[in-house]
């Protein structure tokens, strides 16, 4: 339960931001633009070129890492070791692709439903 909760409480900016860019867009081309070929695809790229250009993992493990401290210390009332600094920085990457994952599952399984692969 504490692993869903951290999960959200970190990614609602993501997965809103999926939502009202990827997502909503993506099921009102299907549902009210149908004579649009290939649109699953040209989301799938977005959303892969989101991955690679906006979420580079170095870059973000930087930014990630006084955060992390800070909320950890704020947790704990001790400055946390290396070691749980690390695995709550790999949590919250893999949180972040697991959204992007979830979010282009959801692209293909809705563009299964309306035939258009």
């Amino acid at each position: 339960m504490k692993t869903i909760y951290l999960y959200l409480k970190n990614q609602y900016l993501y997965i809103l931001t999926a939502v009202v860019f990827i997502i909503a867009p993506f099921t009102a081309c299907v549902t009210y633009l149908p004579e649009i070929p290939h649109t699953q695809y040209l989301f799938l790229i977005v959303l892969v070129l989101v991955k690679l250009l906006v979420f580079n993992d170095h870059h973000r493990k930087q930014k990630l890492k006084t955060r992390v401290t800070n909320e950890l210390t704020k947790e704990m009332g001790k400055p946390p070791s290396t070691k749980i600094i690390f695995k709550r920085n790999q949590f919250y990457l893999l949180s972040r692709d697991i959204t992007i994952m979830l979010t282009g599952l959801y692209l293909i399984i809705f563009s299964i439903l309306f035939n258009r692969f």
